[in-house]
């Protein structure tokens, strides 16, 4: 097992994704050793019991994140067995299991109700990103061109494996940051392909039922990988 950095006071969230709907939970840790760490919740009704398989994610703070069960719980506090300490992949979840197929534009006045109503896009043009990115039930990370700006809003149109159904969706755009140029010598594309300059966080503004259960499903697939 890799040795954990040593960490004190190092804020994080903690993830269970087998509940539904799955448990999350800030707090922060202190990392003891390679094997075990405590972690204080900030709020004391968390719905976290012994037994329960967690990611305690660092998010930032450190380029590792801790899978394991918990060992017992006192009030907000967990103690947390490691089974594993994963490497965070700047992409965090393993290419193996594959990625969102998306295809998004950004929307100009009242088109957002015509693409979700009736699959009305006022444009032709759509941009694709890679498919490998950060998800959950709440939003979308990926790299691209700085094809948006934060706050814009976007027209997706998404699929999520394994299901071969297109969603359409509306999003906001939150964050738009330059991806540093180390990072993107390490950007692996077919040849003929521009190397994607910015992260682009975006945050569903409406999103079907169908495509909330489907992301679930995959979190659940990319949980099993990682624990």
């Amino acid at each position: 097992m890799p040795e954990k950095p040593e960490l004190l006071d190092v804020p994080v969230e903690v993830l269970f994704l087998a509940a539904d709907p799955p448990l999350m939970a800030r707090g922060r840790v202190t990392c003891r050793d390679a094997e075990s760490c405590d972690v204080l919740l900030e709020a004391h009704e968390h719905g976290f019991a012994e037994g329960m398989q967690v990611i305690v994610d660092a998010g930032e703070a450190t380029d590792l994140r801790v899978v394991g069960s918990i060992a017992f719980v006192q009030e907000n506090l967990l103690h947390v067995q490691s089974r594993t300490v994963v490497p965070r992949d700047k992409r965090i979840f393993p290419r193996t299991w594959g990625g969102i197929k998306l295809r998004y534009q950004v929307a100009q006045g009242e088109q957002v109700r015509p693409w979700l109503d009736r699959g009305v896009a006022a444009s032709t043009v759509w941009y694709e990103p890679d498919p490998w990115m950060d998800f959950s039930g709440s939003g979308l990370k990926f790299e691209d061109l700085e094809r948006c700006a934060p706050d814009d809003t976007l027209l997706l149109d998404l699929s999520i494996p394994p299901r071969d159904v297109r969603y359409r969706a509306s999003a906001r755009v939150v964050r738009l940051l330059p991806i540093p140029p180390e990072e993107q010598a390490m950007i692996e594309r077919e040849e003929g392909q521009l190397l994607p300059t910015h992260q682009v966080a975006v945050q569903f503004l409406e999103l079907p039922s169908e495509a909330i259960e489907a992301l679930m499903d995959f979190t659940l697939r990319v949980q099993d990988a990682l624990i």
